[in-house]
């Protein structure tokens, strides 16, 4: 069976445009009983070449 091309790109394409432009991923999990939270933790996780990281910080 042969496999069609895709136009999504390969692995490494993805991970390229990734480091160049750069993911956020955040979320917040909270864990509750009858209706009191016990505990939150929220996430935050910044993807992007160390070029890029540098650039973020020094222009906040």
């Amino acid at each position: 069976m042969d496999r069609l091309p895709s136009s999504s790109g390969t692995l490494v394409d993805i991970l390229d445009r990734v480091l160049d432009k750069g993911l956020v991923v955040a979320g917040d999990i909270r864990i509750s009983l009858a209706n009191v939270e016990l505990l939150t933790i929220r996430i935050r996780l910044l993807v992007c070449s160390v070029d890029k990281a540098q650039g973020q910080s020094a222009s906040a």
